[in-house]
């Protein structure tokens, strides 16, 4: 982007001091220049953009795969819980289950 004001600064001085542009291809040059430069500062801008979003959902998805694993673990220990509940529960009831 700073290549097309480099390259037109002369062609608006002559112009500023003539009243013509003589330098047509130095004009198209500059106009050129400044247009790739917006275009690649503009591009740029939607990739970042881009690169967050996606960042920032698979962090979501990292962190909802945690929670349902802790939710899983703390389901599988409060079914082990309640098994050896039952398990106790029933050797009491037939009598305490070592005699």
């Amino acid at each position: 982007m700073a290549l097309g004001p480099a390259a037109g600064i002369p062609v608006v001085a002559e112009f500023a001091q003539t009243g013509y542009v003589s330098k047509v291809p130095s004009a198209i040059l500059a106009v050129g220049l400044v247009f790739c430069g917006a275009l690649a500062f503009s591009t740029g801008c939607i990739l970042d953009t881009v690169a967050k979003a996606t960042r920032k959902r698979w962090e979501l998805d990292v962190y909802r795969a945690e929670d349902e694993m802790h939710r899983r673990q703390r389901q599988e220990a409060a079914e082990l819980i309640f098994a050896g509940d039952r398990d106790c529960s029933f050797w009491a009831l037939r009598g305490g289950g070592s005699e």
